[in-house]
């Protein structure tokens, strides 16, 4: 990658950077209020969820920021992690945090929405296992419809002719 681009994209993650530490000071800060009816207390509860999920994006989105800071200082930025080709530079433009080009991307996507019940939460790098998922199959009019469920428990199914 050129000089010029190089420092072109180092101007933009660091205005990204700089921006979303700006957002971060000015966010509403977490609610204490502990006085109130129960549907007050409620309300608070839902505001403190949402603003501590926004929180933690925030951090997932300044890390991934570094990233491609740090990247852009040993010389990897704008390689695609998987096939170690060029990612072009619209997608770089698009998502200055991209590891990946646009095929692999594309990709892994892909493979990712075949797995069924075994997802990760980025945000929080947890993954969600699949202990309570239940396999079964349904016979209607002789066709046969495997039912894969995390929310259905043994005792709630009733057959019905």
């Amino acid at each position: 990658m050129k000089n010029e681009m190089i420092s072109k994209f180092q101007e933009v993650l660091m205005n990204l950077k700089m921006e979303l530490v700006k957002q971060g000071r000015s966010s509403s800060k977490l609610l204490k209020t502990k006085s109130g009816n129960e549907v007050d207390r409620s309300l608070n509860d839902q505001l403190n969820t949402l603003d501590l999920k926004i929180v933690q994006r925030q951090h997932y989105y300044e890390k991934k920021l570094q990233d491609a800071l740090d990247r852009l200082k040993d010389g990897t930025f704008g390689k695609c992690e998987e096939c170690d080709s060029d990612i072009s530079e619209g997608r770089l433009l698009a998502r200055p945090t991209a590891t990946m080009c646009i095929n692999c991307k594309d990709e892994s996507e892909r493979a990712e929405n075949n797995i069924l019940y075994h997802k990760r939460s980025h945000t929080l790098g947890k993954e969600i296992n699949n202990e309570n998922v239940i396999s079964m199959e349904i016979f209607k009019d002789d066709i046969q419809y495997p039912i894969k469920s995390s929310n259905i428990q043994l005792d709630e199914i009733a057959l019905v002719n």
